[in-house]
């Protein structure tokens, strides 16, 4: 018995945490929940994830959905950002220049473009990346990249790792 609509959450104006992980959600607008904060959906289904105007939001937990598309443009606040286990070819982030955890493995994105940000922590394995630009990210400690196309991987700005994880398993 599980939840495949939730019609009605837009009236909820204050909502500021959101969990509705496990259920059977093919499409989740979340538009109207301004003040969202932390959403969880995280096993839905979910192919279309609307959280375009949530300037609040800080983290974003969407794993093992369907989703090919997220637009996280107005999304400015985000800090953490988990999307594992998706559809996704494409992940643009130079709007959320206060991301500091990623989480995209298991999707099939092909290139990475990390610089505008100064990540802690970056999960990307299992993907068809060529090319991942690590470039100003000294704060990060966690890079998990094994399982990608990648040949060369440029390490220089980033002295502060600790778990270093690449190649292919």
């Amino acid at each position: 018995y599980k939840i495949t609509d939730i019609t009605g959450i837009e009236g909820f104006s204050n909502l500021q945490y959101l969990n509705c992980s496990n259920n059977n959600l093919d499409t989740l607008n979340l538009n109207y929940n301004q003040y969202l904060k932390h959403i969880i959906c995280v096993a839905d289904s979910i192919e279309v994830l609307m959280i375009d105007s949530l300037f609040s939001l800080q983290i974003l937990q969407c794993n093992s959905n369907n989703i090919a598309e997220l637009n996280l443009t107005g999304n400015p606040a985000i800090d953490s950002l988990e999307c594992s286990n998706n559809k996704l070819t494409t992940l643009d982030l130079s709007h959320n220049i206060y991301l500091a955890y990623l989480f995209c493995g298991e999707n099939n994105l092909t290139s990475l473009d990390i610089s505008m940000l100064d990540l802690f922590a970056l999960r990307c394995q299992n993907n068809a990346i060529n090319t991942i630009d690590l470039a100003n990210n000294y704060s990060l400690e966690w890079l998990t990249c094994y399982n990608n196309n990648l040949q060369n991987i440029n390490l220089n700005d980033n002295p502060n790792l600790i778990v270093l994880n690449v190649g292919n398993v």
